[in-house]
């Protein structure tokens, strides 16, 4: 399969080319390529586009477990998470669900309605791994206690709009050092002072004082090498950390400290002891626009409904720019298929200084049934060279004579609209 060379990547190799003062006209085989189904096109300035070079537009977030839709104004108010009851499980990232507690069985036949209705306590269970929330404490008399719906002093879980304990730490101590590190005004300087700072003045202007003289560097205080306080009591606490972590280890290399993508769950705990894991809310994911980085058309818009995976909008560059298929390896080169995906007919213009080409200019006939069967390719020993080139509809397989790697410039023309851009085919 042929690769292609986005726009954006034909620029940044043409600059460097000429800052290293070498002709630009021929891009380079070995700068990286991208399938053509990797790429837009962008129907107002006839460009190709990859995701380096389009803009990025937030169009809906939605939670991926109960698909709601979370207004735009409310997204950073709930720190990008589901207000909801959606929470994932500390052991293995699997979703949570609410259960009750069975009933006393006294009296209660296994068949009847009562025995299936849980009673509190009510706790998170996970259905994956079996872990539940009672083992660490979280239980409550209703449902929505688990979920932080009530008032903040009957909910177990806090809220997704309420700030957590630590969070709330950690702003007033920002609060507090925005003000010591925030520069004081300088002082308006006294006319002296203006003066002393400028020594070829005479020595009138001095008032009587004499001159400041610059320390020599013998007179600077040495720089002190001995540890700090602060220093000696890291050093005590990464001690008692390598301690702990060691007699919590097994013998065979296993124990119940957590893991590492555990802690990043918890970035303001950082918790080690399993038995500090809490469930977390899910995060929030976001369907995304795309728009050109020139002219701000848009190239992608999904729907906004969050139970479908379809698209308003997608300009793909495999349905308007013709595709390029190496179908046979010969002895010296190979066989290429050139195809137009369009209805309208098409002119394509090759070129190469790296190989041979049996046809460099092309008609192909647009595309009439999308269900029509890819033409076949045409037998091993036919000589393109000696024929040209072989079409079948709205294809044409020309014979490549090279033995690495080709970049080829292809001209297409529809309409009288044209547009160049460079792939590489793999020899």
């Amino acid at each position: 399969m042929a690769t292609y060379q986005c726009s954006c990547a034909y620029d940044d190799l043409r600059t460097a080319r000429q800052r290293a003062d070498v002709p630009a006209a021929w891009p380079a085989v070995t700068q990286p390529g991208v399938p053509l189904s990797a790429l837009y096109f962008c129907e107002d300035c006839y460009e190709l586009r990859c995701n380096d070079c389009v803009a990025w537009d937030v169009s809906s977030c939605y939670c991926p477990h109960c698909l709601y839709e979370v207004p735009s104004t409310s997204v950073q108010a709930q720190k990008a998470q589901c207000a909801r009851s959606c929470f994932t499980c500390p052991e293995c990232a699997h979703l949570l669900s609410i259960h009750g507690s069975d009933p006393p069985r006294q009296g209660v036949a296994l068949t009847s309605p009562e025995a299936s209705q849980g009673v509190p306590p009510f706790f998170f269970a996970c259905t994956s791994c079996l872990w539940d929330s009672k083992r660490i404490g979280i239980a409550a008399d209703k449902p929505g206690e688990l979920n932080g719906t009530p008032l903040p002093h009957t909910a177990i879980m806090p809220s997704a709009t309420e700030p957590t304990p630590e969070q709330r730490v950690f702003d007033e101590l920002g609060a507090h050092l925005a003000q010591l590190v925030r520069p004081p005004a300088p002082p308006t300087p006294s006319v002296p002072r203006v003066l002393a700072d400028l020594p070829a003045l005479p020595a009138r202007y001095w008032q009587g004082k004499p001159a400041p003289s610059p320390a020599a560097p013998d007179e600077l205080p040495a720089p002190e090498l001995h540890t700090t306080r602060a220093q000696q009591k890291q050093a005590a606490r990464e001690a008692r950390r390598a301690e702990y972590v060691a007699r919590q280890r097994t013998p065979d290399g296993s124990g119940a400290l957590v893991r590492l993508a555990q802690r990043y769950a918890m970035p303001l705990e950082q918790p080690y002891e399993t038995s500090a894991l809490r469930p977390q809310r899910v995060r929030l994911l976001a369907k995304l626009s795309k728009r050109c980085a020139e002219c701000r058309h848009i190239l992608v818009r999904p729907e906004l409904r969050t139970s479908s995976s379809r698209y308003k909008l997608r300009l793909l560059a495999k349905e308007f720019l013709p595709s390029l298929r190496v179908v046979r390896r010969t002895d010296d080169g190979a066989h290429v298929t050139v195809t137009n995906p369009l209805m309208d007919a098409m002119d394509v213009a090759l070129y190469t200084p790296d190989a041979e080409l049996s046809a460099m200019r092309l008609s192909l006939a647009g595309a009439t049934d999308a269900w029509d069967v890819p033409p076949p390719p045409p037998p091993p020993d036919a000589d393109l060279f000696a024929a040209g080139m072989h079409t079948h509809q709205n294809t044409a397989t020309i014979g490549v004579r090279a033995a690495a790697p080709v970049a080829l410039r292809v001209q297409w023309t529809v309409a009288e609209r044209s547009h160049t851009f460079w792939a590489c085919l793999p020899m």
